[in-house]
């Protein structure tokens, strides 16, 4: 499967179109146990040529340990000269957290499907907006799979 990130929030977003190759936002068909109680629930992924978003391996970060430690790569689908994803991604959780209520964010391998699970099968974490960059591995996993991890964002500072 493919690394897939959610948004659960109080705040309804614009969903823009963005340029292909980039990191898109569309309300999610489905989304995890710990989004459930959201009014507004987005997938984010890459734009691609077809109306749907694709996976979210624009942000996904792989681990491989070696006798000098680990080494860390962004999946084939990063581009360095395409706007940032994990900026992106950034401005859509603060436009979220504008309006004063709590926002997640939820990562997995659902690949956008839906999936039997439940909200103990996700580590949780309690983050801030301003760790959501490539040098944060927020989406990367120490045993070369996609984590499962709901992120609670701390009020903006």
């Amino acid at each position: 499967m493919c690394l897939s990130v959610y948004l659960g929030s109080h705040e309804r977003l614009p969903i823009k179109n963005t340029p292909e190759g980039t990191l898109g936002i569309e309300e999610a068909r489905w989304s995890p146990p710990a989004l459930t109680r959201f009014p507004f629930r987005y997938y984010f992924g890459r734009k691609g040529s077809s109306p749907e978003l694709e996976c979210t391996c624009l942000l996904a970060q792989h681990v491989e340990w070696s006798e000098r430690g680990p080494s860390v790569s962004f999946d084939e689908l990063y581009s360095k000269d395409m706007a940032c994803p994990f900026k992106a991604l950034r401005g859509h959780v603060e436009s979220a957290q504008r309006a004063g209520k709590p926002v997640v964010l939820v990562c997995d391998d659902s690949g956008g499907v839906p999936q039997e699970c439940s909200d103990e099968d996700y580590d949780h974490l309690v983050i801030s907006s301003k760790m959501i960059t490539p040098t944060h591995f927020l989406f990367a996993d120490p045993m070369a799979c996609f984590p499962w991890r709901v992120f609670y964002l701390t009020a903006l500072e």
